[in-house]
């Protein structure tokens, strides 16, 4: 595997989760129920991929701005490159 295949493999937390998406986790996991969003457990904890972080955030976008950053309906700016 190559490290772009490593990354998007990759899972994080449902905190980081929130992080990332800029929003509580009661909205993550409203999402997840919703089958709008994909996760797993590992234990009790869940877990969502990176590669499914990024295709929720694509699918969700209103703008992308020249430098990267992301603005979704309704929210501010936050950083994430895709």
């Amino acid at each position: 595997m190559n490290e772009s295949t490593d990354a998007a493999d990759e899972s994080v937390s449902l905190s980081r989760a929130v992080k990332i998406l800029g929003v509580c986790v009661r909205t993550v996991r409203r999402e997840i129920d919703r089958r709008r969003l994909a996760a797993f457990r590992v234990g009790r904890n869940l877990r969502i991929k990176m590669r499914e972080l990024r295709r929720y955030l694509q699918s969700n976008f209103v703008i992308q701005n020249p430098d990267g950053t992301l603005k979704l309906q309704g929210t501010s700016y936050f950083m994430f490159f895709v």
